[in-house]
């Protein structure tokens, strides 16, 4: 059930955007940032989309762009190679330091 599943999900997938589609030459992509912006919890569950941007682009540097409130979640992370902490503005309704910021690790 799980793999008929998988080849309609697939299947929808490739039809949507088909036109859409861009072939990336992996041996080009030189930096990746990612974004996370919001809870503790969302930094957190970008840990397993980090390693396997590791894995599929290695040779690439993969930062973080994160807020203050998430920087210990991710302190010794083999898949990123920079932390950067920016709270500058309020991205959610949540008990943000009132002072801007931009530091990096």
């Amino acid at each position: 059930m799980k793999s008929i599943l998988k080849k309609i999900i697939s299947i929808t997938g490739n039809a949507l955007f088909f036109f859409r589609k861009k072939n990336v030459v992996k041996s080009e992509v030189k930096k990746i940032l990612v974004i996370s912006l919001y809870f503790r919890g969302d930094a957190l569950m970008n840990t397993p989309a980090l390693r396997i941007l590791s894995k599929i682009f290695p040779q690439a540097q993969t930062d973080i762009w994160i807020k203050s409130r998430s920087e210990g979640i991710l302190d010794n992370n083999p898949h990123i190679n920079k932390t950067i902490v920016f709270d500058h503005f309020k991205s959610a309704d949540y008990n943000d330091s009132s002072k801007p910021f931009i530091k990096e690790k």
